[in-house]
């Protein structure tokens, strides 16, 4: 039996995040942005079969933690919808 497919749109926030993050890493290495996004893109890609496996944070609020390097994705599940709030490496917020 098929899975229900949510449909992933990062908010502006989240794409503000993504910005600064290949700013930062590409003035290291070049070479490693590449890597990163994709591993971020795998993660935020699974929100589409599965939204609800992972931790509810606050009572609309959900966190990913991407596997290999660590970043959060903040979510919000409306509907058919996943909001892709906020993706950081910090750990100190959201926690």
């Amino acid at each position: 039996m098929p899975c229900k497919m949510y449909k992933v749109k990062l908010l502006k926030w989240a794409e503000k995040n993504l910005i600064e993050t290949f700013n930062y890493i590409s003035l290291d290495n070049p070479y490693y942005v590449k890597i990163v996004l994709d591993e971020i893109k795998k993660s935020v890609d699974y929100l589409k079969e599965y939204p609800f496996l992972w931790r509810e944070i606050e009572d609309w609020v959900r966190q990913l933690v991407e596997a290999k390097y660590k970043f959060k994705i903040i979510y919000k599940v409306t509907g058919p919808i996943v909001s892709v709030i906020a993706i950081f490496k910090n750990k100190n917020s959201w926690e």
